[in-house]
C-alpha cells in the first residue's frame, strides 16, 4: 500500500515539475514564417559591437526599409521562460566583421538597440559563411548560396506582403517601438508559432494533470482494497 502511494505522489512530482516546459514547447520556425512575420528583413554587416547591441551596415535589403546606416540590433539571443515570456539568451552573438541574414523587429527589450530577432534561438539570425548560409527546415541542415537565399526570401516577401520601399531623401521610417522593459525580465508578448500552447494553458495544465493522477491513484487504491477481501 505504502509503495504505491509513494509511486502516485512521485508521479504527480513529475508532472508537476515537467508541465511548464512542454506547455512552452516551442516549433522550429520555417523560412517562410519567418518572412511574413519579420518588419525587415536584410543581408548586413556589422561593423561595431557595443555592450548588448551591434551595429550594421545593409548589404542587401529584402523586406522593410532602415532609416540610417549603421542601424542596431539587440546583440542577444532571444530565449522564453516557463510562463512563454521572452527573456534575453547569450550575447555577444555578433562579432565585427561577420555579416548575417536577420530577420528583425523592433526591439522590446531595455537597452539603446532598434531592431532584435523575432525568433527564438538562432532561427531568425543566419550566418553567412564564404557566400553560403546554413539554415535548419523540418529538423534537416540546408545549405544554400547566399544569391539563392537572398531570392528565396524575396519571393516569400512578395507573397505576403510589400517588399523595401525606397522613402524620399527628407523622409526617414524607424519602427514603432513598443515600451521599454527592464532587463533581464522583459515579459514582451513573444512572437510564437501558431502551434504551441499559450501561457494560459501552461497555468491551468499542471492542475488538470495533478487530478488525473489523484483519480488513478484512488482507483488503484479501490481495485487493491476490493482484491484483499
Amino acid at each position: 500500500m505504502r509503495w504505491m502511494l509513494g509511486c502516485l505522489l512521485g508521479l504527480v512530482v513529475v508532472l508537476w515539475s515537467a508541465t511548464p516546459a512542454a506547455a512552452c514547447s516551442l516549433a522550429v520556425p520555417t523560412l517562410d514564417g519567418l518572412a511574413q512575420q519579420a518588419d525587415l528583413i536584410v543581408v548586413a554587416t556589422v561593423t561595431q559591437s557595443e555592450g548588448n547591441h551591434a551595429l550594421f551596415t545593409v548589404d542587401t535589403l529584402i523586406k522593410g526599409n532602415v532609416a540610417s546606416e549603421p542601424f542596431s540590433v539587440l546583440d542577444h539571443t532571444i530565449d522564453y521562460d516557463a510562463m512563454c515570456k521572452p527573456i534575453l539568451g547569450l550575447g555577444n552573438r555578433f562579432a565585427e566583421g561577420s555579416t548575417w541574414v536577420l530577420f528583425l523587429g523592433p526591439n522590446q527589450f531595455d537597452g539603446p538597440a532598434v531592431w532584435q530577432p523575432i525568433s527564438f534561438g538562432n532561427y531568425s539570425s543566419l550566418d553567412v559563411d564564404e557566400d553560403e548560409v546554413r539554415y535548419f527546415e523540418q529538423n534537416q541542415e540546408i545549405r544554400q548560396p547566399l544569391a539563392d537565399l537572398v531570392s528565396t526570401l524575396t519571393n516569400y516577401s512578395l507573397a505576403g506582403a510589400p517588399t523595401a520601399t525606397v522613402l524620399p531623401v527628407d523622409q526617414t521610417a524607424e519602427p514603432k517601438v513598443q515600451p521599454n522593459i527592464s532587463m533581464p525580465t522583459a515579459t514582451p508578448e513573444p512572437v510564437l508559432p501558431a502551434t504551441e500552447t499559450t501561457a494560459e494553458q501552461a497555468s491551468v495544465l499542471p492542475w488538470v494533470l495533478v487530478g488525473i493522477g489523484v483519480l488513478a491513484g484512488v482507483g488503484a487504491l479501490v481495485g487493491w482494497r476490493r482484491s484483499q477481501r
